[in-house]
Order: C-alpha cells, then structure tokens, then sequence
C-alpha cells in the first residue's frame, strides 16, 4: 500500500496493520502439534471509516479456555497495535453473559452505551492502564504481548 507496513489477505480481509489488525492465539508448545491445534482466541480490530482515531475491535475465546485470562491478553495486544497506528478508542460489543469481561471494562473506566438496535458497547480509551500485579506479577507476560503486538523484539 506504500505505506511501509505489512499487509496481507486472509479471509477476505485485507490487513496492513492500519487499518485492520488481527492476532490468534495459540497454545501447544510443540510444533508438531500445531497442525492439530484450532488455537484458543482470536482479537481483530477495524478502524472507523468515519472516525480513523476508533476502531471497532472483537475477541473470541474457546469455551474450553475461557477464565484463564486468554481474551484479556488479546485485548491488551489489540490496544497495542491500535495505539502503535493512532487509534485512541476501542469500541467492543460484549455479551451480555460475559461478567468477568464487563466488571473489568468498568475498572477501567470505560464508556458504555446502548445502539439503537439494543446492542451494548463499551468503548475503551488507550492507552489501557496497566495489567494488575495479580494478572502479571513480575511484569513480563504483558510486556512481551506489547513487544510481540507492535514488532518490536525482545
């Protein structure tokens, strides 16, 4: 796009990291597992046409991994990235039966509101405020999704 970013197509989307972001997550260690894994989660963002500083971002994790901090992981990586290319606010429609998701969006102070359709959304400022110690006791884990999400090494 000569812009200098990354691009590519999957899934019909074309993504150069600008505009469009997505990341998965993955679990097995082992490499010749990997053809057997589905992954555990996957973060996307899509920058507002309307507004380039809003993205609309969306999370899924596997049933079988949810309460292991996996989406909250991918949250931070999208605000990585979104933060890295100008973006200031996500927006996120949450299910209503994610809890755990809607406690923590209202710890971080976010805005909530309701589409005419009846949808809830919750639009996060970034940058996010830092990991708690609980959820990163010695600082690393968010520290290297921050160095992944925004290419830098570590």
């Amino acid at each position: 796009d000569g812009s200098g970013h990354t691009s590519e197509e999957y899934g019909g989307y074309h993504f150069n990291y600008r505009k469009t972001f997505s990341h998965l997550s993955d679990t097995p260690q082992d490499p010749s597992q990997w053809k057997h894994q589905m992954g555990a989660g996957v973060a996307r963002f899509i920058r507002d046409q309307s507004d380039p500083t809003v993205a609309e971002m969306a999370v899924t994790v596997l049933d079988r991994f949810h309460g292991h901090g996996i989406g909250l992981l991918l949250v931070y990586a999208c605000s990585y990235v979104a933060e890295a290319t100008g973006i200031t606010r996500l927006r996120a429609l949450v299910h209503p039966g994610n809890k755990q998701l809607q406690r923590w969006l209202h710890r971080v102070s976010v805005r909530s509101f309701t589409s005419d359709e009846g949808d809830r959304y919750f639009e996060l400022p970034l940058p996010l405020p830092e990991p708690t110690k609980q959820r990163d006791p010695d600082g690393t884990l968010y520290s290297a999704v921050r160095f992944a999400a925004t290419g830098q090494c570590i």
